[in-house]
């Protein structure tokens, strides 16, 4: 059984697939791969290149999209769903299949759904790389990604340790000052599969008399063990296991029942 939410705090998830870049790759493969989903994903846009972080046996390596002598800087594809509320993205080096709730009132679909919609466009790309390239793409690493908004109650500050609770010394230690600012971030590295597992808080001020709200963010990093779709699909199952549990870890089991309407679901 999975624990859903009546009132989710997901703001957006993202399961992504990184990947050794191509040499001969240009601008015109874009708009090749775009037309492979345009019928699911008619609205396309560029965006700069993405950075690609890397998990390391030293820590987490963040580097600029790799770019080969004569190639021009080559952007980044959106690729946007007819509800808006899913976005694909494609650079030379990463394909991510994204939920976002900000755009849409749609409600989140499920991870199983989002994840078997992740491979069915990991393998559009596989095909593409094939056709074009006479190979398919070398993983380097895959990524799980949950942001969470999470709303105190009155939108104060001083009542964000009902939700998160390990925050109530920090907060404590700062008042009578009022806190504008905060930022807590710490990793470990995820069990019986390769990679990490990051958690990050940050407190978001909103305009006057809008109040704060925090950012959960949460994220798998790591390469698995069989690189088909059987052995990604089971780093993502599991590395999805221990996000949860870290998330349930983090934030208060009162809260999670009485603001957000958390259930068990067969």
């Amino acid at each position: 059984m999975r624990t859903k939410y009546k009132a989710s705090p997901l703001a957006e998830m993202a399961i992504a697939f990184q990947f050794e870049p191509e040499p001969t790759f240009q601008a015109v493969h874009l708009g090749r791969f775009t037309e492979f989903l345009r019928d699911d994903y008619p609205t396309p846009l560029t965006q700069p290149p993405m950075e690609i972080a890397i998990e390391r046996p030293f820590g987490t390596e963040i580097t600029q999209q790799m770019f080969f002598p004569g190639q021009v800087e080559i952007p980044r594809a959106w690729m946007i769903s007819k509800d808006q509320s899913k976005l694909v993205q494609f650079q030379n080096s990463k394909l991510v299949f994204n939920w976002r709730r900000a755009e849409s009132k749609t409600v989140y679909p499920s991870f199983e759904s989002a994840l078997d919609e992740f491979l069915r466009i990991l393998g559009a790309l596989r095909e593409f790389w094939l056709s074009e390239f006479g190979r398919e793409p070398k993983t380097t690493q895959v990524e799980l990604v949950y942001v969470n908004l999470i709303i105190p109650p009155n939108r104060e500050v001083v009542r964000l340790s009902e939700a998160i609770p390990f925050l109530k010394d920090l907060i404590a230690i700062n008042l009578p000052i009022q806190i504008d600012g905060l930022s807590q971030t710490f990793s470990s590295k995820l069990k019986d599969i390769d990679g990490r597992l990051h958690v990050g808080i940050q407190l978001i001020t909103r305009q006057p008399m809008e109040g704060h709200e925090v950012r959960l963010e949460l994220i798998a990093r790591g390469l698995p063990e069989a690189l088909d779709h059987k052995g990604i699909s089971t780093w993502f199952d599991r590395a999805h296991s221990q996000i949860t549990e870290k998330f349930n870890t983090v934030t208060s089991e009162k809260f999670r029942i009485e603001v957000w309407g958390a259930y068990r679901h067969v």
